[in-house]
């Protein structure tokens, strides 16, 4: 077995104790989860995806009784889409966004949720409007699924609305929500 003398060992402290501190670089600010600056030293400002890092807000207290879905293009339509789940708005809505929701409408106990599935462009190609020499258009359909409670599980007797409200990038096609289940 080999043994270092204790004045090695403080050589080797001594030695790395007197390298210049030259700070973290870009990688090693990324992992301290530091904000990254440029080589000036300024910081660089990014704002956080979605809002305040949010994409998508569920809930059972809506106050939609029955099954609606919604897209919300503007600021006011961004309200009212809010307004209907019952809760304040998490922020305005960010520029070059919409939003989207479905509300599965008044449900007798606990244990339901709705979750948005897919995201998807469909191109419709009507054979007529080919031939008269006009473009196909687009649509986005949004699937979305009801969760139920399991069969013979304990669930509090409560009047829900569950909902799911996401915000996507914008899209001014027309929108098809599919409810797959």
């Amino acid at each position: 077995m080999r043994h270092i003398s204790n004045a090695a060992f403080g050589g080797i402290l001594l030695s790395a104790a007197s390298l210049p501190m030259t700070g973290c670089t870009t990688a090693m600010n990324l992992l301290a989860g530091e904000p990254l600056s440029n080589p000036e030293g300024a910081e660089i400002a990014q704002a956080p995806p979605g809002i305040n890092g949010q994409f998508e807000w569920t809930g059972t207290q809506g106050s939609v009784q029955g099954r609606t879905t919604i897209v919300a293009r503007t600021p006011e339509e961004w309200a009212n889409l809010w307004q209907l789940a019952n809760e304040p708005m998490p922020g305005p809505l960010p520029a070059g966004w919409m939003g989207i929701g479905a509300f599965l409408g008044m449900r007798q106990t606990a244990g339901y949720s709705v979750a948005i599935e897919n995201i998807a462009q469909q191109v419709i190609t009507d054979q007529r409007l080919v031939d008269q020499g006009l473009p196909s258009s687009r649509e986005l359909v949004i699937s979305f699924g009801e969760r139920i409670p399991a069969p013979g599980g304990m669930t509090a007797q409560m009047l829900t609305s569950p909902y799911v409200i996401r915000i996507i990038p914008r899209d001014d096609s027309p929108v098809r929500f599919v409810q797959t289940r």
